[in-house]
């Protein structure tokens, strides 16, 4: 009986010590900041699914002329990351580029449209004399993939297959379509049948572009690299980076070790690439600076789309809502 009383006192002590107008204004403040965010969530849902993206997309290209249809892709798209990282309280750079990449596909099915690029290192892209299997374009899935992909066939190198899902071979004839352009690439899902299409290519000399990721974020898989070094083929990467402003830098390199020819430079390729996507990443959520080193250091970059003007000398620094409406008018948006 006697340790039952004592029990007892310890709790009514820590009872009376406690402050129980703090404890209900905690749990005020708690609900009042957890409440609106989630109810303002669900109608952010409930709207989206009213209003699919197909259909935004298609009511922006009823009102927006073609020519602006990117800009609008980029502003639309941070106007939505911006929302929905204030409700969930996380970084909106992943997203947001994940967001444009969305727009771009959408925008891309209605119509062609320009895009404004430089692009850096096109000749890789061409088979030389010392490529025995032809040529390999590899990375992963990240952000503006598909603007990669314009940028090989307007500079003249248009892959004459594309490893992709059966998700993203969304064109008649069986191709994948690159980012505001009506011409699709030859595409073939993973598999017996696709590998065998691949090597086929290689063994003519040609161009295949793949990733070595099933999606983003995924496991990357040395299949192609391994196939690469059997056939001899040279393997090339790229990058891609929206500059700030607006203009969209891709550029094609060399891997480490090109032909793959041992395991340690499978192994190094391997790494090479996934370092490239894990600064990308980086550089978006902002926990980085944009990495344009070998880019716009380039002398002579292939241009397309770009303004005569220079738009920048046009902005005028003292109205911010002039800049705001200027974006609509041929001026930056950021």
């Amino acid at each position: 009986m006697a340790s039952t009383t004592v029990r007892f006192a310890k709790i009514d002590t820590k009872a009376e010590t406690e402050d129980p107008v703090d404890m209900s204004m905690t749990l005020k403040e708690k609900r009042g900041r957890k409440v609106p965010r989630t109810f303002a969530w669900s109608i952010i849902k409930r709207l989206a699914k009213l209003v699919s993206l197909e259909r935004r997309a298609r009511l922006v290209a009823s009102v927006v002329p073609a020519r602006h249809w990117f800009r609008t892709a980029v502003l639309m798209s941070r106007w939505h990351a911006r929302i929905t990282s204030a409700i969930r309280q996380s970084s909106r750079g992943v997203g947001e580029a994940y967001l444009r990449e969305h727009w771009l596909i959408e925008l891309s099915r209605l119509g062609p449209f320009p895009i404004p690029m430089r692009v850096i290192g096109a000749e890789l892209l061409e088979p030389t004399d010392s490529d025995r299997g032809g040529v390999i374009l590899c990375g992963t899935h990240v952000p503006l993939l598909r603007v990669m992909v314009r940028a090989a066939v307007l500079s003249g190198h248009k892959p004459q297959l594309i490893v992709a899902e059966s998700d993203n071979i969304t064109l008649k004839d069986h191709g994948l379509q690159p980012t505001g352009l009506n011409e699709g690439v030859p595409a073939v899902t993973p598999g017996p049948n696709g590998l065998l299409r691949i090597r086929t290519v290689l063994r003519r000399n040609g161009l295949v572009a793949c990733t070595l990721d099933g999606h983003s974020g995924g496991i990357t898989h040395p299949d192609l690299l391994v196939l690469a070094s059997r056939l001899g083929a040279r393997i090339v990467t790229h990058r891609t980076v929206l500059a700030p402003d607006g203009i969209v830098w891709v550029s094609f390199h060399n891997a480490v070790h090109p032909y793959c020819e041992t395991y340690d430079d499978i192994e190094a390729n391997m790494k090479a690439i996934q370092e490239d996507e894990r600064r990308l990443l980086e550089q978006l959520d902002g926990l980085a600076d944009p990495d344009l080193s070998g880019v716009e250091s380039a002398l002579t970059p292939l241009v397309f789309d770009l303004p005569v003007e220079d738009r920048q000398s046009q902005l005028p620094t003292f109205a911010k809502r002039r800049r705001i409406l200027g974006r609509f008018q041929g001026k930056p948006f950021l």
